[in-house]
């Protein structure tokens, strides 16, 4: 069977290749371990959001070089964040809130030049913010709210374009939010 007919959450491209998970909300349980991200290169998005997943993000997630939007807010996710996703340079969009990731924020996020939102909130990363966020010059929304992040807000700040939501609420932060 053709799973972009008869998959529910699933949609492909003109060419029939799996290019859309989108399953929310679904009460899915288990770990992300044994998906061959790989085996999937041409996804544009994966939304698996409000989900009972657990375990970490696999690094093989780097592979998905199509990827523009990543979702996996709400579930009970754990590790660090592989530095692997700073090799998705067409991501806009990221949301990984409400999950327990731990460590500090990879300072490679700053690759992810055409992200249009970031969302790390309530989790547990810990250590300073990293100043290469101030590279992310398309960010519109940023929420770190709610973490153990600790040290001065970064005056690389000064240089994101026109954020227009800015979380940082929750944390051990010191300083002020940098201008312009």
């Amino acid at each position: 069977a053709n799973p972009c007919t008869t998959w529910d959450g699933l949609r492909c491209n003109k060419v029939g290749r799996v290019s859309v998970i989108n399953i929310t909300s679904s009460g899915i349980k288990g770990t992300l371990d044994h998906l061959n991200f790989s085996s999937l290169p041409h996804l544009t998005t994966i939304e698996l959001s409000q989900n009972a997943l657990h375990g970490t993000i696999p690094s093989n997630i780097g592979n998905l070089s199509r990827l523009i939007y990543l979702a996996f807010w709400s579930n009970q996710l754990s590790g660090a964040i592989p530095i692997e996703i700073s090799q998705l340079t067409n991501l806009r969009f990221l949301y990984l809130s409400y999950n327990s990731f731990n460590g500090s924020i990879p300072t490679s996020i700053g690759n992810l030049t055409d992200l249009a939102e970031l969302d790390l909130g309530s989790n547990n990363l810990s250590g300073w913010i990293p100043e290469e966020i101030g590279k992310l010059k398309s960010l519109t929304k940023l929420s770190l709210a709610n973490n153990t992040l600790t040290g001065p807000i970064p005056l690389s700040f000064g240089n994101l374009s026109d954020p227009t939501l800015l979380y940082l609420y929750g944390n051990y932060l010191s300083g002020p939010i940098p201008k312009k």
